[in-house]
């Protein structure tokens, strides 16, 4: 049995998942955009070390945060760990907010073209000149594909021109083109979807713990010593939480400690937080199949336990 458990951030997917699993013999597939760099890992609240002891985590730490790394590729890896999960007779557990990764898995994901060192140096110095003219060209070259990302998601605007420049084809173009031909299915079928909410003051509580705790457990401290391995370009660096750190770390003059912009970064980091987990939501709302439920309902219990 394969159920996912969705939810927007900081609600309590690792947590329960970890306590399901453990009652139901399943083992975790992470479904999140960040969780698969290496070396990112206090700011992307990845599951601890004795957490993924408790219950086997798959798509952590597969990537390197200097390269490119698609939807399809977490595909490929996700689909690999089900059939492992699964030849060991147990259930798996899907657990993450990425809305795009789930849609990737149960609908199938293209492959598009691999990076060109060339093109993605051009760009990248275009958007250190001039970030908001490179937004406006990928609107240009195609409004459908500009409309599916933020015009801060530097990243995404990177990996949508470069494929432009490359082939002539916008994403939107190739993802139509996957729809008609069915050029990968990744076939996860009869998925069961549980999705995890709460109040919004409750969520925004729990968003702000968790940034507190973060940066006790030394964020400021790890994205220092990860400027000094990885270009600000990678993509980790363009998530929240980091690149709210990162600015904080370039004022001028430097920050103290016990400084009252200590203070803003918490409000920046929490602010960003709750905006991320509004469009996770909106995403998921949009789906028919997803069954809702608070964290702490024992109805979640009964639900699988039917089911298996």
């Amino acid at each position: 049995m394969i159920i996912a458990l969705i939810g927007p951030t900081a609600v309590g997917k690792t947590k329960l998942s970890i306590e399901l699993a453990q009652k139901f013999n399943a083992e975790i597939v992470c479904v999140d955009s960040l969780l698969v760099y290496r070396d990112f890992n206090i700011g992307t609240a990845k599951p601890t070390v004795a957490e993924q002891k408790t219950i086997p985590h798959y798509c952590i730490n597969i990537a390197d945060p200097s390269n490119l790394f698609t939807a399809y590729d977490f595909c490929e890896a996700a689909t690999g760990a089900i059939e492992k999960i699964q030849k060991k007779n147990k259930n798996v557990f899907l657990v993450g907010g990425s809305g795009l990764y789930f849609k990737a898995l149960t609908q199938g994901m293209f492959q598009a073209p691999p990076s060109d060192p060339k093109i993605r140096e051009a760009l990248e110095e275009r958007l250190s000149q001039d970030p908001k003219a490179l937004y406006e060209e990928l609107c240009r070259g195609s409004l459908k594909t500009s409309q599916a990302i933020h015009p801060n998601d530097h990243y995404r605007i990177l990996r949508a021109l470069e494929v432009y420049h490359m082939t002539g084809k916008s994403f939107s173009q190739y993802q139509e083109d996957h729809v008609q031909n069915k050029k990968k299915n990744f076939g996860i079928k009869d998925l069961i979807k549980i999705g995890l909410n709460m109040d919004r003051p409750l969520l925004y509580q729990n968003i702000e713990q968790r940034t507190a705790h973060m940066l006790k457990e030394g964020l400021i401290e790890e994205v220092r010593e990860l400027q000094k391995k990885y270009s600000l370009e990678c993509k980790p660096f363009q998530s929240v939480g980091y690149k709210e750190t990162i600015q904080f770390l370039n004022i001028d003059p430097p920050i103290k400690s016990g400084d009252d912009s200590l203070k803003g970064l918490f409000e920046r980091i929490n602010q960003a937080t709750r905006q991320l987990a509004k469009g996770q939501m909106t995403w998921f709302r949009a789906d028919s199949e997803i069954s809702w439920f608070l964290p702490s309902d024992p109805a979640i219990h009964h639900k699988i336990a039917k089911l298996l």
